[in-house]
C-alpha cells in the first residue's frame, strides 16, 4: 500500500504517525482542521526547506485558487511575490520546486484545513 505524504513525513522525522492531536469532544469541522493543519505543518517540515522569514531570500508557496462549482481549492501555479492573502500562507519553501510538490501532493489536506 502506498504511504501518504504525511506517513512518510513522520518517517523521516521520527514521528509516529498514529498519534494525533487531541479534538475529542470538538465539532467535526474544527476537528477536521486541526488535523489538517498538524498534518501540513509534519510534512512541511519533513521537507527541510521551509523559510526563514528574518532573511531576504526568496519564498516560494502554491498558489491555490477557489473554485465554486467544485466547491474546493485547486492548485493554481507556483509564486515568489510580494503578496496579501487571507489564507494561511505559511507554507513557504526555499524553492519552486518543493512549493509545487508541496501543493498538489496535499490539496486534500489543505482543503480541510480551509472548510468552512
Amino acid at each position: 500500500m502506498k504511504k501518504t505524504p504525511f506517513e512518510i513525513a513522520c518517517k523521516k522525522m521520527g514521528i509516529n504517525p498514529t498519534l494525533l492531536p487531541g479534538v475529542e469532544g470538538l465539532p467535526e469541522i474544527i476537528a477536521k482542521r486541526q488535523i489538517a493543519d498538524y498534518k501540513l505543518d509534519i510534512i512541511a517540515d519533513a521537507t527541510g526547506k521551509r523559510v526563514d522569514f528574518s532573511t531576504s531570500t526568496m519564498k516560494y508557496t502554491g498558489w491555490i485558487e477557489y473554485i465554486p462549482s467544485l466547491r474546493r481549492f485547486v492548485y493554481a501555479g507556483t509564486v515568489c511575490a510580494h503578496t496579501i492573502t487571507s489564507l494561511g500562507a505559511r507554507f513557504w519553501f526555499s524553492d519552486r520546486n518543493t512549493a509545487i510538490k508541496f501543493t498538489k501532493d496535499n490539496i486534500d489536506l489543505i482543503n480541510d484545513l480551509h472548510q468552512n
